[in-house]
């Protein structure tokens, strides 16, 4: 979390639909998330909040909420208080969100949202092969096959599970330069040494190398 986030957050929020479900049965799962997050507060829910909800977790002047919605999909792009969130209060509030999902939508608040997104991390689906050129369209419309070439070369640094990072924030220096997209973010430990090895590889969307 420290590499994606400036913010220190005082409660993180996970949002599955599938939680009374399956997290019966998975308390492994709940005890390490604590483990992994500790001290921060940890809570799982089952249906997206209200607004008063989630503003209630910021009352305290230092409090910062992580919320991540995670499986929602269609009931995410749908919803207007995720809308809300993307749109409004996580640029004014101390509210940070996270959220996966599988492909491209057709859903109510899905291209505001995506417009309002600062971080896209973006696996190759091999079930929609048009997910990445559609994408590639919308964000580098005059670099045909720029994040196909990107992922190449992520493929060589990370192996198979590589993945891309496009930074859309206006407060990244180097999106401005040109540098929006990267992969190897992570630190990570180095054979069998005990210390991280930090070192993330940026592409820009002009090298003649890509093209």
């Amino acid at each position: 979390r420290d590499t994606l986030f400036d913010q220190k957050f005082t409660k993180i929020l996970y949002i599955n639909p599938n939680a009374q479900h399956f997290l019966p049965l998975e308390e492994g799962f709940l005890s390490k998330m604590k483990e992994i997050v500790s001290p921060i507060d940890f809570e799982v829910k089952a249906d997206i909040p209200s607004i008063d909800d989630l503003l209630s977790n910021i009352k305290e002047e230092n409090s910062h909420l992580l919320v991540i919605f995670d499986d929602m999909n269609e009931e995410a792009w749908s919803s207007d208080i995720v809308g809300i969130l993307f749109v409004r209060l996580s640029s004014h509030m101390r509210i940070s969100v996270m959220l996966t999902n599988h492909g491209t939508s057709n859903a109510k608040h899905f291209q505001k949202i995506i417009r309002s997104t600062n971080l896209l991390f973006i696996w190759k689906s091999l079930s929609d092969r048009l997910q990445l050129s559609t994408l590639n369209k919308k964000i580098f419309p005059y670099r045909p096959q720029f994040l196909e070439k990107c992922f190449e070369k992520a493929y060589a640094i990370q192996g198979k599970y590589a993945f891309l990072v496009i930074n859309a924030s206006q407060a990244n220096e180097l999106s401005h330069l040109g540098y929006c997209v990267s992969c190897n973010i992570f630190p990570y430990k180095k054979d069998d040494s005990d210390q991280l090895t930090h070192c993330p590889v940026y592409f820009h969307y002009k090298d003649a190398k890509l093209t």
